[in-house]
């Protein structure tokens, strides 16, 4: 409850280890495994690679409580096929073109202002 009032009032891409460390403690585990996972990405991208490991540590413990099929189905979220399958199921690239996948982007910009 407290995990979707604060989503509520600051949206869903608020504070993510303040997300997951309620919906851990509500018992729903997915969405706190979704949250510990863009926690460790925004940890990442800050350079603070301890904090970000700590949060993959707690993503993955997370996806562990979910079971077999919802774990899977976490696991291939992350992957570049799933994102190139969905890309494709959305109609943002047809048959015959290739996707390319960028990352890095906000780091890239930020390295250009400077």
């Amino acid at each position: 409850a407290v995990a979707r009032a604060i989503i509520a009032l600051r949206g869903p891409d608020s504070s993510p280890e303040g997300l997951a460390y309620h919906f851990e403690q509500a018992g729903d585990f997915e969405p706190a495994a979704g949250a510990y996972l863009r926690a460790a990405e925004d940890a990442a991208n800050l350079a603070e690679f301890d904090i970000a490991l700590e949060q993959l540590r707690h993503a993955g413990v997370m996806i562990e409580q979910l079971g077999p099929p919802a774990c899977h189905r976490l696991e291939l979220a992350g992957t570049d096929e799933f994102v190139i399958r969905e890309a494709r199921r959305m109609g943002l690239v047809i048959p015959g073109e290739r996707l390319f996948i960028i990352k890095g982007v906000e780091r890239w910009r930020a390295a250009q202002v400077r």
